[in-house]
Order: structure tokens, then sequence, then C-alpha cells
């Protein structure tokens, strides 16, 4: 049996949503927006079964790892003694993880 970890988002992470949220509303419709967003939501809980499976992007950030959702959309976060999801970020966007 796989023993889950605790996943948190950051506040970053959180105000990312918020802004995919009204882009997407904003270029499609608000079902469009809540569809796209309730699935990545669903995705940054994913790392809580085997935090360790995706790259390190030590390169980025100490400790951080960016797994691809659906493509064009990255999930940073790091493992320590939980899962702290850091940022949501689409294609091109700037990280802003050195801190």
């Amino acid at each position: 049996m796989t023993t889950k970890v605790r996943v948190a988002r950051r506040r970053t992470a959180n105000d990312d949503l918020t802004r995919l949220y009204d882009r997407i509303a904003a270029r499609a419709d608000p079902d469009t927006a809540f569809a796209c967003t309730s699935a990545i939501e669903a995705h940054t809980a994913d790392p809580a079964t085997d935090p360790s499976r995706d790259t390190p992007r030590d390169d980025i950030a100490p400790g951080v790892r960016t797994p691809n959702f659906r493509g064009r959309t990255a999930i940073a976060y790091r493992v320590e003694a939980a899962v702290e999801v850091l940022r949501i970020f689409r294609a091109a966007q700037e990280l802003g993880l050195a801190d």
C-alpha cells in the first residue's frame, strides 16, 4: 500500500490558478475555465502518491520538480515534510522560483 504525503499550495499557486481561470474565461467561457482549473487542481494532488517520481529541477531552485500537465501547463513543487505546490504556470511564463 502506498503512503500519501500531504500536499499544500502556496498562495502564489492559488493566484496562478485564479489568473489562469480569468484568462480562459475571457477567451472562451466560464464553464471551460472552471473545467480546466478544476482539472489542474485535481492534478496538483497527484504528487502525493509518489512525490519523487518527477525529475528534479535544481537548475530552477533547490528541490523543485516540474511535471507537465496536458503539455502546456507545469506544476512546480518541492518535497520536504509535505509536497508544497509553488507555482502553476502556462507555456513561456516566467517561473519566478529563485526565492
